[in-house]
């Protein structure tokens, strides 16, 4: 059972992560303190409200009607001054962002350092940079470049990582607005998709396995349950298991590209989208979220075939040339982030058939035999392998 249940309020925004991975080191281990530090400075810098940005930034700060963190900021604009502001304000402020939700506080500037190494940008505990992160970083100057922005490349990883960290949430959530009809979730019925989904999750067969680690999840899965009727019932809206588990996730999925918002500003009138819905259809057909890892380019590029059986001279130099992003110092790559990328650029950079990554692997899989094998690979205790090794370079 994948589902992890670490998501905060304010771990929402995958551009934070990829800014807190972008300020990491792949060599040196660093604290989660020291990297919240450092975005800190980056996302509270003071900016002069340029003249060209004040109308859309008037109508990013309508979107907040009721935090007093900007009330000074409303009051210089009604006198016709140009008051300075934040950084990450100004980017959030951009009006083609799918949502303008996101900006960090005092207390929080750590959050999008623990997001990364819940998606596997950073390592755990050492925040050493990974082959995730390193796929995921910022091109251009993090201290003047937006990070909010998602282009398809990021926007498919996103979606990669999240069903890494999460996929049977993802397939409960999916089969949940189908099996109750839900189009739109909203402030009406969210509380109804959180509980809805948790009893799928609860009634899968994995979750109702005896092993530690399922019962542990078990545990916290009825814990929340009972958080979430509880508040309920009693009308409260503070701690609210919908605003820091719910909510994060759905942030999450409209940087993926599998969710809509009908205004940017709201946590509010979240939509599926095309690829979404394809997914859905797995998701309903399927009996664990796994099998949303099986299809997941061919419901992004609806429009194009799939090829099942990709072959080694067209995968190869996709391959050596993610090798500088993906190796370790043993000179290994990390299957899934390898397969990851292979299929991302081939479906981004081609109008061609698209490659699934269960094809991928098993390609490597079938290089890897014999004395003349092209690629050798790294089998873990249970037989399943984890990494390769190229034989030979371009």
């Amino acid at each position: 059972m994948i589902v992890e249940l670490g998501f905060r309020l304010y771990m929402m925004r995958f551009g934070l992560a990829r800014l807190a991975a972008t300020l990491a080191s792949p060599e040196r281990p660093t604290t989660i303190a020291a990297l919240g530090q450092s975005l800190a400075k980056i996302l509270t810098a003071p900016r002069k409200l340029q003249a060209e940005h004040v109308e859309t930034f008037s109508k990013y700060l309508q979107g907040k009607p009721g935090s007093p963190r900007y009330t000074r900021w409303r009051t210089a604009l009604k006198l016709g001054k140009s008051p300075e502001v934040e950084q990450q304000d100004v980017w959030l402020s951009c009006d083609s962002l799918k949502s303008s939700v996101g900006s960090l506080t005092e207390n929080y500037f750590e959050d999008p350092v623990t997001l990364a190494e819940i998606l596997g940008l950073l390592q755990p505990k050492t925040n050493i940079l990974m082959s995730r992160g390193r796929l995921s970083l910022l091109k251009a100057d993090y201290r003047s470049f937006s990070p909010f922005p998602m282009d398809m490349t990021q926007s498919l990883y996103l979606g990669l990582w999240l069903l890494k960290a999460d996929c049977d949430w993802i397939w409960a959530f999916l089969r949940v607005l189908q099996a109750d009809g839900i189009d739109e979730i909203t402030v009406s019925n969210r509380v109804v998709v959180l509980l809805h989904t948790i009893e799928v999750l609860l009634n899968s067969r994995e979750i109702r396995s005896p092993t530690p680690q399922y019962a542990m999840t078990r545990q916290r899965l009825l814990d929340l349950r009972k958080i979430t009727e509880r508040n309920n019932k009693e009308g409260l809206n503070l701690g609210q298991p919908w605003s820091w588990f719910l909510i994060p996730r759905l942030e999450l999925l409209v940087d993926a590209g599998l969710l809509n918002k009908r205004k940017p500003h709201d946590l509010t009138g979240y939509t599926l989208t095309e690829p979404a819905l394809a997914m859905q259809r797995h998701a309903i057909e399927s009996a664990q979220g796994q099998a949303l890892h099986t299809n997941y380019f061919g419901c992004h590029f609806q429009a194009r075939t799939v090829n099942p059986s990709p072959q080694w001279d067209e995968v190869y130099p996709l391959l050596f040339r993610i090798r500088p992003a993906l190796e370790m110092k043993t000179g290994h790559c990390l299957i899934y982030e390898a397969t990851a990328a292979t299929c991302v650029l081939r479906a981004v950079e081609t109008e061609g058939a698209i490659w699934e990554m269960s094809a991928i692997r098993a390609l490597l899989k079938s290089v890897s035999n014999g004395e003349m094998a092209e690629v050798t690979l790294s089998i873990d205790k249970y037989g399943a392998p984890y990494s390769f090794k190229l034989r030979k370079a371009l």
